[in-house]
């Protein structure tokens, strides 16, 4: 007997269930995984008109995009998950379409349409009472206002992340949150306090199994060891850092580690080694199938062979890199590097006027790089002043609006204390006593006083007076 359409639709409906799970749990550590995953399921959600499995297929596909690519057509996808979740109802849902339109405005840095949405996200979990999406959505606000060069905000958004996270027991969210501290410490020269989140953080992403957080901390610990000159415990946190990146195949995570260890072994006299450790970043590079991080690779192998004295074969790979490298903008400080080695090795080999091109193009770099961050200062003025010109109108439409509300309650209060007579009362001709909706009569005074906020105050007009007083008239 043959399936009926309703048990198809019912069994495609938990395929494309499985597909959006599967899909949302590689998208932390297989992207491109979770691309397909995704892809796969919005195909199916479309041919079956299924609204909400649609919405978050999209919403996860342009994660996955935003995080391999950062590219425009991620937000388009982010802004219809969005724009479909509004209509299904489901909260949870539209707050996580939310957070993730953020992150990819975030990653095109449109930085002030990503807090807009991240507050929209962060009101409706708290609405929900979710505080594991209010710790998320705080760190993410916490990486906006650092790229806004706001760095107390940014401190403060991550500890209340941590915070949130701490009181339900979500260990993730804490370990997330003492990264991004630590991370924003190192950045502002305070490698005391960042040791100290990289410690804590490391214990609580042992406790969870957050192995890309403990090779993140283990990175970290390392780098501020050999900043500090302690060498052979930055060797040490360097190389376990490797082997967790090794485990989860992170190339591009573990590159910048066989990096600092490979100059954490050149300053402990043993270049050998770092030759060494250089050769397996050649070979991890040409992996990644990116030029850029196969020409920086080949340049501090280059480079490190030169210093030891070692000549054949460093020209070639030298310029090699230089020529990868141009056409990459982020790689600037790489290229300036490779100058300055070219320029040494060319004046050793008696080649001075190549020795002062390569020094001269290496002073130009250096002028371009500043040109650029200056550049890259003045665009996070003009964010965080835009940011802070949106927040003070979003503060004074907010000032605005609960004034409306005040003055509206209190108008309605002084309504509802308004009683008010219409309409025909019926009276009596004789004793003007008044009769009530149940029939039964009542004295006029009463009446007016119970449907009025009219008090009487009693006394005798001149007829009356004259009437019942007539002795009064005579005496005057």
């Amino acid at each position: 007997m043959n399936d009926s359409p309703g048990d198809s639709r019912e069994s495609s409906l938990r395929e494309i269930e499985d597909l959006l799970n599967r899909s949302k749990q590689c998208l932390g550590s297989e992207p491109e995984k979770g691309r397909e995953l995704s892809e796969r399921a919005i195909e199916m959600a479309r041919e079956l008109d299924a609204t909400r499995q649609l919405g978050q297929g999209l919403a996860y596909l342009s994660r996955a995009l935003s995080i391999m690519e950062g590219t425009p057509q991620a937000i388009r996808l982010a802004e219809q998950s969005v724009e479909i979740l509004s209509e299904v109802g489901r909260e949870d849902l539209l707050a996580y379409a939310l957070n993730n339109l953020g992150n990819c405005r975030r990653r095109r840095l449109q930085l002030v349409k990503a807090m807009d949405c991240y507050r929209r996200a962060l009101e409706a979990y708290e609405e929900l009472g979710d505080s594991r999406g209010v710790s998320t959505v705080c760190n993410n606000m916490g990486i906006a206002y650092s790229e806004m060069s706001s760095y107390e905000q940014s401190y403060q958004a991550y500890k209340r992340a941590q915070k949130i996270a701490s009181e339900v027991g979500y260990d993730l969210g804490v370990a997330i949150a003492l990264d991004n501290l630590a991370d924003l410490l190192v950045d502002q020269g305070d490698l005391e306090t960042a040791e100290k989140y990289l410690l804590e953080g490391l214990a609580v992403n042992r406790k969870v199994g957050r192995k890309v957080g403990i090779g993140f901390c283990l990175w970290g610990l390392g780098k501020l060891k050999h900043l500090r000159g302690d060498l052979e415990e930055a060797e040490r946190y360097l190389k376990e850092g490797i082997s967790v990146y090794r485990e989860l195949g992170g190339r591009g995570d573990l590159l910048p580690c066989l990096y600092r260890l490979a100059d954490v072994l050149e300053d402990q006299d043993r270049p050998e080694e770092a030759v060494s450790v250089l050769q397996e970043a050649v070979e991890e590079a040409e992996i990644t199938q990116m030029p850029s991080l196969l020409g920086r690779s080949k340049a501090k192998l280059a480079s490190v062979r030169f210093r030891m004295g070692e000549l054949e074969g460093v020209e070639e790979e030298l310029l090699e890199a230089i020529e990868v490298l141009e056409g990459s903008v982020r790689e600037r400080k790489a290229r300036s590097r490779v100058c300055k080695v070219l320029s040494e090795f060319y004046e050793r080999v008696g080649r001075l006027e190549d020795a002062l091109r390569y020094h001269k193009l290496e002073s130009d770099i250096d002028r371009e790089i500043l040109e650029n961050e200056r550049q890259q200062d003045i665009v996070k003025l003009r964010l965080r002043s835009e940011y802070e010109r949106s927040e003070n109108e979003r503060m004074i439409l907010r000032k605005q609006r609960s004034e409306l509300k005040r003055a509206n309650r209190k108008l309605q209060e002084a309504l509802d204390k308004v009683k008010t007579l219409s309409g025909m009362l019926p009276i009596c001709a004789r004793c003007k006593k008044v009769r009530k909706d149940d029939g039964y009569w009542e004295q006029i005074e009463r009446y007016v006083t119970e449907h009025s906020e009219a008090e009487f105050s009693h006394g005798l007009c001149p007829d009356c007076l004259k009437e019942m007083y007539p002795e009064l008239e005579e005496k005057e």
